[in-house]
């Protein structure tokens, strides 16, 4: 992994979608190298929930997947080898059981009815398919995302020194993101939900880091920057 290049495209992220492309990819090539190694990709039928600017799409398509992206807002691309839907990823139109791997990166934290995205996620995947699901917990020092470090204090003083400090022009976090917002969402929480919708936990990870602080009892909401969840959804 090399940290320094991710630090610089993290930097530079919000300058230009295709800056924000470039990071998804960078960020796709090393999850498909790592918290995917396990899996063959090849042929597979690939759901990219929330699928943004497209480069986790990309990624997987080069891997040699059939990969179907979705997402409330299509970002057209000139040359893609993927198929681009828009869509409500709480009403996926997509048949149920068709799927080999739903992926699901920093999308959760953004859906207010996460139980019914959950269940969606188990109706399309096949028997014995795969979701990789992943997002920043929300006590972690990146949770509150342009909120932070002032999620840490509460709502109401988050919103306010936001618009003080960063000129953030909204009034609370479900009007942040446009028409998405942001719902504080934690590891435990998606365990909850992962379990009650009759998924097997796979494995529970951290992004890029050789620690595993996911797996830290009590202090695994603060000092996992990004979990991954990989679950089997049960037949």
């Amino acid at each position: 992994m090399n940290y320094i290049e991710f630090l610089k495209l993290s930097s530079r992220r919000l300058k230009s979608k295709e800056d924000y492309l470039q990071f998804q990819k960078f960020q796709a090539k090393w999850v498909i190298s790592d918290s995917l190694k396990r899996f063959d990709l090849k042929s597979k039928n690939i759901l990219d929930l929330g699928s943004g600017f497209g480069g986790y799409s990309q990624e997987l398509s080069n891997a040699g997947a059939n990969v179907y992206a979705i997402d409330l807002n299509i970002i057209r691309h000139p040359q893609v080898h993927f198929f681009q839907i828009k869509g409500d990823c709480n009403n996926l139109p997509i048949r149920s059981e068709s799927m080999d791997l739903v992926f699901c990166s920093s999308l959760i934290e953004h859906i207010s009815d996460q139980d019914q995205l959950i269940f969606e996620i188990h109706r399309v995947l096949k028997k014995q398919g795969i979701c990789y699901l992943s997002f920043p917990p929300f006590f972690s020092p990146v949770g509150g995302h342009q909120f932070k470090p002032f999620h840490l204090l509460g709502e109401g003083f988050a919103v306010m020194l936001s618009k003080f400090m960063y000129g953030l022009k909204v009034e609370s976090y479900q009007t942040s993101f446009g028409n998405w917002g942001l719902y504080p969402t934690t590891i435990q929480k998606v365990l909850n939900l992962v379990k009650s919708n009759n998924f097997k936990i796979i494995d529970v990870t951290t992004r890029f880091s050789p620690l595993n602080f996911a797996k830290f009892p009590v202090f695994n909401e603060i000092l996992t920057w990004h979990v991954e969840f990989i679950v089997q959804k049960n037949e």
